[in-house]
């Protein structure tokens, strides 16, 4: 598998266990519903399945960390600090005998 392809793996993968959540959430909904003696409406249902998927969202896996814009500005800009420093360090060594004289 080519390096391009892993990110869109990993989003078809979080997708497909997103929809794998809704789909357990709507089973558990739909089964706990049906063994109910008197009758949801509407807001009930919703509210059990919304319990049910924040349930299974707690207990798998965490999705895959997002870089934001702002994180990777940091990245550059840390960097670009290091390397900086590094180049000036190493032309201050270089020429620090020619700069004393």
């Amino acid at each position: 598998m080519p390096i391009s392809e892993i990110p869109s793996k990993f989003l078809e993968r979080a997708e497909a266990l997103t929809e794998a959540k809704l789909n357990v959430a709507a089973n558990l909904t739909a089964i706990k519903c049906s063994l109910a003696k008197e009758e949801w409406d509407e807001e009930k249902i919703l509210k059990t399945y919304l319990k049910f998927y924040h349930g299974i969202k707690e207990i798998s896996p965490p999705p895959l960390e997002k870089l934001s814009q702002k994180k990777i500005n940091i990245y550059l800009v840390g960097g670009t600090i290091v390397v900086a420093l590094l180049l000036g360090t190493l032309v201050f060594f270089k020429y620090s005998d020619f700069l004393l004289k």
